[in-house]
């Protein structure tokens, strides 16, 4: 599964240890491994880019997420905490 986020390499990393604490996660053939209670699941960073709006530039981030002994509901679950430890402020 593939997405992608409107974060810098250095803002990833901010929200996974945010997501994870310190200790939560370590860094595996140049991505990330996090244990679950219920399995694991592999975080691969993409180049990152950015998308131009007009005099705006955001960054874009690819992120790819490789799951194994997780369930369909354990993945709904862990992405939905996932996507709120990476949500940024706006309104």
């Amino acid at each position: 599964m593939q997405r992608e986020f409107g974060l810098t390499r250095i803002e990833f990393l901010r929200s996974l240890r945010h997501l994870t604490g310190a200790d939560g996660w370590r860094e595996r053939d140049g991505g990330f491994l996090l244990q679950l209670p219920f399995g694991q699941v592999e975080i691969h960073l993409g180049d990152a880019g950015c998308r131009r709006i007009g005099a705006l530039s955001l960054p874009v981030l690819p992120v790819e997420f490789r799951f194994s002994g997780v369930d369909d509901e354990q993945r709904a679950a862990f992405l939905r905490r996932f996507e709120r430890a990476f949500q940024r402020g706006g309104g």
